[in-house]
Parts: C-alpha cells; structure tokens; sequence
C-alpha cells in the first residue's frame, strides 16, 4: 500500500518533520508539496482545509478494497500508550 500511495502522491510529496502551527497549517503544508509536485492547485488545497473545518479530522484516504483511515484527538489529554 505504501508504494501505491508514494505512486499516487509522488516521493517529494511527503514530509518528515515538519512542525506545523495547528492543524489548518497542517493541512497548508501538505497540500503545499501537492502544489509543488503538480498534482493539485492552490484553491484545492484550501478546499482541504474548508472540509477538516465543516466535516472534522477524521479522515479516510484509500479506497475501501484498502481502508487506510487517519483519526485524530485534541492533544489535550495525557494519554497512556502501553
């Protein structure tokens, strides 16, 4: 599944490290490698952030043969992780 999802987004479309002020920003610097590599345009990336704001975090990003889903938590509780 990596590899298809390196194929679909391409290798300089993923960053590691990045530090993000909040999620929009998050979401800016993504979608910012997406621009840079072609795959989309400015105005879609904020569309992307319009729907993290109107439909919330959870998001399903692979078809349903192969659910690939990132779920996310305000980082205001301790959490144990055993």
């Amino acid at each position: 599944m990596l590899a298809a999802l390196e194929q679909s987004l391409g290798s300089h479309s993923i960053r590691v490290g990045a530090v993000p002020l909040d999620r929009n920003h998050a979401i800016e610097m993504a979608g910012d490698l997406l621009v840079a590599s072609g795959r989309v345009t400015p105005e879609y990336v904020s569309q992307m952030v319009e729907a993290v704001e109107e439909h919330g975090p959870y998001i399903v990003i692979a078809p349903e043969s192969h659910w690939l889903t990132l779920a996310h938590h305000q980082p205001l509780l301790k959490l144990d992780y055993r």
